[in-house]
């Protein structure tokens, strides 16, 4: 599914989806590894859209990035308006 997709399902464990926030963690692999890259960034929100069963997310967290990630030379910010 792309984002922007929606998989049709309106509620998630007895609760509506308008009454949850949807959050995705990005910057740790499901194999323990740490990838922040811009490309890492977008597919973990492909899956947390997918695992949500929604093709919205209220906020992205970027877990414990290294500092130089947060100065904006690797156009993670400018990548992530288009998500």
């Amino acid at each position: 599914m792309a984002i922007g997709e929606s998989t049709g399902l309106g509620s998630y464990g007895g609760y509506k989806a308008i009454d949850l926030v949807h959050e995705a963690l990005v910057g740790h692999t499901a194999d323990g590894k740490t990838d922040f890259s811009a490309a890492s960034l977008r597919e973990s929100v492909q899956q947390s859209l997918l695992r949500l069963h929604t093709d919205y997310l209220d906020s992205i967290l970027i877990h414990n990035p290294p500092f130089d990630y947060l100065d904006g030379k690797y156009g993670h910010f400018e990548h992530s308006r288009h998500l």
